[in-house]
């Protein structure tokens, strides 16, 4: 029996593109321009399921940027004049931690920046960036096509048939040497190719808009609460509202909107008290009633709702020897709190901007294939550790402010400093530095398990502190480091620094632990048999390791010398 042809058999194909780019958001946009402005020549092609130009504001979850993410959009994809100028500039990650029925938002401890942070990040408009994107990518030449829907896509040895159609009826096809799989939840490559993984990570969501700007600045109206950010620019924080099991956030959008959204544990606090927005005014009104007051007086100017279950996504594999890849929230996602989103897609899309433009120079990317795959699956992995069974821990003012130091730390000190000197592709470097990288993970993984074991034995309150983290000496070393021109032996030095320095951060809060909780706490420390470290920090006193994990932080420092 004869197999009968696929109804697109006699479609004229054209000529086969370099690359087809499935899904024209975020991802699908940046490295469509990237590859533009790296691969000269490349033809390149972006199918959007969405008609264009897209909503602003009541369209997609605003997108706040951290360091990485903003680098990439502004330099390497060149948007820094649209986001300077169209987008808000953004005032750092700022957190509110439980005190007293929260319904004074001036009680409650605050941990942030006093002034605007040196390195930018924006607030973006998800709809208005991706306007402005989609122009920016035509204008470098690519073909964009919206209002199209992929069918599959069927891979082969030498070229690809990307099927295009609406209801499962098949219109037109088109070939193409690379796939690019940027369809975001959808993940259609990972969905047909079985690259799928459930994340032992689990956190539900729901999110809306309110087309008006809610000033958390005008919350209180005390001198000495105002005084703490003289600029009384909080708006443009991710502003976070931390409780147990869940934060809240606030963020400001260009259009004058403002983004709301509860993310939450669902152990703690069921998917279904929140899922619609009556549902989440009433939770805001029993967690969060200075939220809620605020949202119910402009419930009017509503603008959408939504909502999303089990947010972390895990992918097995996102860059293949057959020639596809995977980007975005089509392979992998974390979790929003730390907003990491930008920084996976910037990394993402630099591996695979390097391996196509590579590719179509006629080199052999293979083994550099598979070290990229493995590198950004390494990343993601230990990027788990913050977030993972963490969430208990959020209304905990004492052991959240730690943590959030830690892991700011973390994240200036590794990864950023990689991604901001231009070392992600350099593979003989990369593997030089093994040691470190795997100094960081296990120090950071230790630390977490050690934040929860300290919120077992510990969860008194505090209230009306402010924590300015651009006063934090060792912090502002790290930071300082991100823009200073090193070379690869003074990048390894400062990335030993890093780790020395984070070190140190571990043993002051140990000595900090023991000091102010063991007695009470009716833990009976080991006597101190250890002599002082020499672990010193200018500015910081000389401090004692304690416990199997002072033992343990010792082991690990006494491996790298």
């Amino acid at each position: 029996m004869q197999t009968q042809p696929p109804s697109y058999a006699k479609t004229t194909f054209g000529d086969i593109y370099d690359v087809v780019v499935l899904g024209g958001g975020l991802a699908g946009l940046t490295i469509a321009t990237q590859l533009m402005k790296s691969a000269h020549g490349a033809k390149i092609l972006v199918l959007e399921r969405n008609r264009h130009p897209v909503p602003e504001a009541a369209y997609k979850v605003g997108e706040s940027t951290v360091e990485i993410g903003a680098r990439y959009y502004a330099e390497i994809i060149g948007m820094k004049d649209h986001l300077e100028k169209q987008q808000l500039r953004k005032m750092g990650l700022r957190y509110f931690f439980p005190h007293d029925g929260n319904n004074e938002l001036r009680s409650r401890v605050e941990v942030g920046a006093a002034y605007p942070p040196h390195i930018p990040a924006y607030q973006i408009d998800r709809g208005r960036f991706e306007n402005a994107l989609a122009l920016v990518t035509k204008k470098e030449g690519v073909e964009f096509r919206d209002d199209v829907a992929v069918q599959r896509v069927e891979l082969g040895p030498d070229s690809h048939t990307v099927v295009l159609g609406n209801n499962g009826r098949v219109e037109s096809a088109v070939k193409s040497r690379w796939v690019v799989d940027a369809s975001g939840r959808a993940g259609l490559l990972k969905r047909q190719l079985g690259l799928g993984k459930t994340s032992s990570h689990n956190v539900n969501a729901a999110w809306w808009r309110i087309g008006s700007p809610v000033a958390i600045d005008d919350w209180s109206k005390d001198p000495a609460w105002e005084a703490r950010v003289p600029s009384r620019r909080r708006i443009l924080s991710t502003n976070h509202l931390m409780g147990p099991g869940y934060w809240v956030w606030l963020i400001p959008l260009a259009s004058n909107a403002t983004s709301f959204g509860i993310v939450a544990d669902p152990a703690l606090h069921p998917f279904d008290t929140f899922n619609t927005f009556e549902r989440s005014l009433q939770w805001l009104r029993k967690h969060e009633p200075q939220c809620a007051a605020v949202v119910d007086e402009r419930r009017d100017k509503l603008q959408d709702f939504r909502v999303m279950k089990h947010c972390a996504l895990e992918c097995t594999r996102v860059f293949s020897p057959d020639r596809w890849a995977i980007t975005g929230e089509a392979g992998l996602f974390l979790d929003p709190f730390y907003s990491p989103g930008s920084d996976f897609i910037a990394i993402s899309n630099t591996y695979i901007s390097d391996l196509i433009c590579r590719d179509l120079r006629g080199e052999d990317i293979r083994q550099r294939l598979e070290n990229y795959n493995t590198q950004m699956l390494s990343f993601f992995r230990n990027s788990l550790p913050f977030y993972e069974d963490q969430y208990p821990i959020m209304g905990n003012s004492q052991v959240m402010t730690a943590k959030i130091v830690w892991d700011t730390a973390v994240y200036w000190g590794a990864l950023t400093l990689l991604y901001f000197h231009n070392k992600m592709c350099d593979l003989e470097f990369m593997y030089s530095i093994q040691s470190q990288l795997l100094g960081f993970a296990r120090l950071n993984l230790r630390m977490q398990t050690f934040f929860r074991e300290w919120h077992e034995l510990d969860d008194r309150p505090c209230a009306d502190i402010f924590v300015n983290l651009q006063e934090m000496r060792f912090l502002n070393e790290i930071y300082g480091a991100l823009t200073a021109e090193l070379d690869n032996p003074g990048f390894l030095d400062r990335l030993n620094r890093n780790l020395r320095l984070l070190e140190v951060f571990a043993a002051h809060i140990l000595e900090a632990v023991e000091r102010t909780m063991g007695d009470e706490a009716g833990i009976s420390f080991p006597e101190r048999k250890v002599p002082r470290s020499d672990l010193r920090v200018t500015g910081m006193e000389r401090i004692w390791l304690f416990d199997n994990l002072r033992r343990e932080l010792v082991a690990m420092a006494g491996e790298r010398h």
